[in-house]
C-alpha cells in the first residue's frame, strides 16, 4: 500500500529531517511512501504523477495538512477519496519515533510552487455567491447548476484570505494559512462561529478593497485587518465597523 507525505516546502512547515522521520515511520507500518512539494500545486495544475497516485486502489494514507482541507482540496480536483484513505496532518505525527530510513522516499514529479488559493468545504457551502461577488480576481464562477466553484485558482493573490472573512458559513478554507478558523482546523461549529470575522463587504467599495490588497502586499501602513492571516482581536474588530 501506498502513502502520500506533502512537505509543503514552500512555507517551510516539515524540515527535510521531519520528512525523512516521517518517511521511516509510514514505511515501518508497512507503506510505500511518496514525497510531494506542494500537494496544493500539484492538484492545481493536476500533476499527472499525483492524480494518479490519489485514484489508485493502492493509496492507503495521505499525510499533508488538516485532513479537512486535504479532503475538499482534493474534491475540488475531482478526486473522490474513498473512506478507507486515512488523513492525517503530518505535524501530528511528529512526535512518532522511527529507525532511521534504509532509503529516501520516492519523489513525485510534480509543480513546486507556492499554490494560494482557496477551497470550498461543500459540506458547509450553501452557494450564497458572497465570496464570487466580493473577489476582485475572478477566481469564483457559478456553474451551470447553481454552485459556486473555484474556477481560477492562479488569480488568488497570495496570503489574503479575504473571501473567507466574508463567507457566512466559514466554507472557505486556505489549507496553508495560520489561521484554524479557515486552515480546515477540526473546530467545533460554535468555535467556527466564534472566530469568524463577520464582515459586511458593502463597507468596502470595490476600489478600496483593491487598495487594501496593494497596500498589504506593498507592506505599507493602513492596510485593513481583513487581509491580515489570523483572528482579529476584539479591539480590531471594532475599528473594522466604525
Amino acid at each position: 500500500m501506498d502513502a502520500l507525505l506533502c512537505k509543503c516546502a514552500n512555507r517551510n512547515r516539515l524540515s527535510d529531517a521531519q520528512v525523512d522521520q516521517l518517511a521511516a515511520t509510514l514505511a515501518q507500518q508497512g507503506l510505500n511512501v511518496h514525497v510531494v512539494d506542494d500537494l496544493c500545486a500539484a492538484l492545481e495544475k493536476r500533476s499527472p504523477a499525483v492524480m494518479e497516485m490519489l485514484r489508485g486502489d493502492s493509496i492507503s494514507l495521505v499525510a499533508a495538512c488538516h485532513p479537512r482541507a486535504v479532503r475538499w482540496l482534493c474534491a475540488q480536483a475531482d478526486i473522490d477519496l474513498t473512506p478507507e484513505v486515512r488523513l492525517v496532518d503530518a505535524l501530528a505525527m511528529d512526535g512518532e519515533k522511527a529507525d532511521e530510513p534504509s532509503s529516501s522516499p520516492a519523489v513525485l514529479p510534480a509543480p513546486n510552487q507556492d499554490s494560494w488559493h482557496p477551497v470550498i468545504d461543500r459540506d458547509r457551502c450553501v452557494d450564497c455567491g458572497k465570496c464570487l461577488d466580493f473577489c476582485l480576481f475572478d477566481v469564483y464562477e457559478r456553474a451551470a447548476d447553481g454552485t459556486v466553484r473555484v474556477a481560477n485558482p492562479a488569480n488568488c493573490k497570495n496570503n489574503c484570505p479575504a473571501c473567507a472573512r466574508i463567507c457566512p458559513p466559514v466554507a472557505i478554507i486556505f489549507p496553508k494559512c495560520p489561521d484554524e478558523a479557515i486552515n480546515g482546523g477540526e473546530l467545533t461549529d460554535e468555535q467556527l462561529k466564534a472566530a469568524n470575522v463577520r464582515v459586511d463587504p458593502a463597507m468596502f467599495g470595490r476600489g478600496d478593497v483593491y487598495a487594501a490588497l496593494m497596500a498589504r502586499r506593498g507592506k505599507k501602513k493602513g492596510a485593513k485587518s481583513l487581509f491580515k492571516p489570523g483572528v482579529l482581536p476584539e479591539s480590531e474588530k471594532k475599528d473594522e465597523k466604525t
